[in-house]
């Protein structure tokens, strides 16, 4: 190879030393099983059967479609409850995959809004010597209705 042509190289990928793509654990979908689910979803294979195709448990592909799927254009049953067909896009789900697994994520308590409030009230109880679950547990019972003052142990 000639020392333009990695030149070349550098200057495409946006000055930096290129990097091999990642290899992505056998534990997460990759793009090939999105695009198989999404054939079998639309050829009207059920949960289980697509499970069975892939090689993966019920319950990964019954999440995938209902984490990644988006509404279809079809009507809603007539029961209220029934939920409306959802039509999976596999290049789509893909990359909301990617978006969530992005790495380094934000601290909740390092956030501008909530982190202040947030950590002085777990401060507060560390300094009382309370463990992680009961900080878990009491914050959950003292903001039931705010979803984004919830931690996990």
């Amino acid at each position: 190879m000639h020392r333009r042509q990695g030149y070349r190289w550098r200057k495409a990928a946006g000055g930096r030393i290129p990097t091999a793509p990642r290899v992505v654990s056998k534990r997460y979908l990759c793009l090939q099983e999105r695009l198989t689910i999404a054939d079998l979803h639309l050829n009207g294979h059920g949960i289980r059967a697509i499970a069975t195709d892939l090689g993966r448990a019920p319950s990964t592909i019954s999440r995938e479609l209902t984490r990644n799927g988006t509404p279809g254009p079809g009507r809603r049953p007539r029961s209220t409850l029934a939920p409306r067909p959802r039509s999976y896009l596999p290049y789509a789900a893909h990359q909301r995959a990617a978006a969530r697994a992005a790495r380094p994520k934000v601290a909740k308590l390092d956030d501008a809004v909530i982190g202040p409030a947030l950590t002085a009230y777990v401060s507060a109880k560390m300094d009382l010597r309370w463990s992680p679950e009961q900080i878990s547990r009491t914050l959950a019972q003292a903001y039931p209705d705010r979803q984004e003052l919830r931690v996990s142990t």
